[in-house]
C-alpha cells in the first residue's frame, strides 16, 4: 500500500473554506513565515477556481487539463477553494480539476497555499 504523507482533510464539518482545517493550516503557514522571515504578508488562502479556469494563467479546464505553461500548478494533488455537487474541488496531479469527494478525503489531497507578499521585498 503507498503511503502518502502530507494528504489532510478539507474540514470536518463542510465544504466552505472559513472556519476549515485548510483554513488554520494556511493562517498557521503564514504566521511562521511572518516570524521566520520578518516579512509581512498581505494575504494568505487557497487558489480559487476562478483564478485556475483564467484563460490568461492556468487556463484549467473541469476533468480536461491545465495550461502547459505553468506545470507546477498541477504537479501534485491538493484542494482549492471552490466546489461543484462532487463537493470540494482539487486539482490532480494528472493536471485537471475536479470534485474530490466530499471534503473529509484525507487519502488524496494536500493544501498548497497562496502567499501574497509586497513587490517592494524584491527591491
Amino acid at each position: 500500500q503507498n503511503i502518502r504523507k502530507g494528504t489532510t482533510v478539507f474540514s470536518n464539518a463542510s465544504i466552505i473554506y472559513s472556519g476549515s482545517v485548510l483554513e488554520e493550516y494556511v493562517n498557521n503557514y503564514k504566521l511562521k513565515l511572518e516570524e521566520k522571515f520578518e516579512v509581512s504578508i498581505k494575504n494568505s488562502k487557497l487558489i480559487t477556481l476562478d483564478e485556475l479556469i483564467d484563460p490568461e494563467t492556468f487556463a484549467c479546464k473541469e476533468d480536461d487539463s491545465c495550461s502547459s505553461l505553468y506545470p507546477w500548478i498541477w504537479s501534485t494533488s491538493y484542494w482549492i477553494d471552490g466546489y461543484d455537487d462532487h463537493g470540494a474541488l482539487c486539482i490532480y496531479s494528472s493536471g485537471y480539476y475536479y470534485g474530490c469527494d466530499g471534503y473529509d478525503n484525507n487519502r488524496w489531497f494536500g493544501v498548497r497555499p497562496v502567499i501574497v507578499i509586497s513587490k517592494d521585498y524584491f527591491n
